[in-house]
């Protein structure tokens, strides 16, 4: 699916600013980001969901101030956060 990277700010729990971006891919077997789109390509919906996601995941490890970078794929399902 798409590979995605979500950048932001949370601060006293809420998410202050928040931007989500491509990553572009340079050919197999490279696995490195070359760099990142904006826009995403993600629906307004899809936004939405990583919003809420990054929010709960953030919260559940107790993190209510902090800058933040989180990389993930968009599976059938939703977002798939492989690291934060």
């Amino acid at each position: 699916g798409l590979q995605g990277t979500v950048e932001g700010c949370i601060l006293n729990g809420e998410i202050g600013f928040l931007f989500v971006t491509r990553r572009q891919l340079p050919p197999l077997p490279a696995l490195a980001t070359a760099g990142h789109t904006v826009p995403s390509g993600l629906s307004p919906q899809q936004t939405q969901r990583i919003f809420e996601d990054v929010k709960q995941l953030l919260t559940s490890l107790n993190i209510f101030n902090s800058v933040f970078d989180a990389d993930f794929v968009w599976s059938a399902d939703g977002p798939k956060f492989l690291e934060l």
